[in-house]
């Protein structure tokens, strides 16, 4: 954020982080802030685009700490639909907890791109299979 800042660049939305790959043990993790104007690579802050394409969609309220049940129930509804992974996944955090200092009420959405379903535009599907 305090790259932003100092260029005067305003956030689009809100922040997110994206898993790349998970190997021996650790994650590699990609924390992003959308914006709408092209930015320059500085030291760790490296410009990035996430992919289009169809993802499965769903919302975890509540904790953090919590968020990995939200996951492994949408990783089981994508098995019961026979959707397989098509890349990391990534975390929208709607709510900013400086703000909203009740984690019950945080707000995170979770997107995992579909194998094969690759298309120009971006078009989710919510675990209860309403598009969005």
């Amino acid at each position: 954020m305090g790259y932003l800042t100092k260029h005067g660049i305003v956030p689009a939305e809100a922040p997110f982080s994206r898993d790349h790959e998970q190997k021996d043990g650790f994650l590699d993790l990609e924390a992003g802030i959308p914006v709408r104007e092209a930015i320059r690579d500085y030291d760790r802050v490296k410009a990035s685009t996430l992919p289009g394409g169809r993802a499965a969609s769903t919302w975890h309220v509540g904790p953090y700490h919590e968020l990995m049940d939200t996951h492994n129930r949408q990783e089981s509804w994508m098995k019961e639909q026979g959707l397989k992974s098509g890349g990391g996944i990534w975390e929208v955090y709607w709510t900013d907890p400086g703000l909203e200092p009740n984690a019950e009420k945080g707000r995170t959405e979770i997107l995992w791109p579909i194998e094969g379903l690759r298309m120009a535009t971006a078009d989710a599907h919510h675990l209860d299979g309403e598009s969005r």
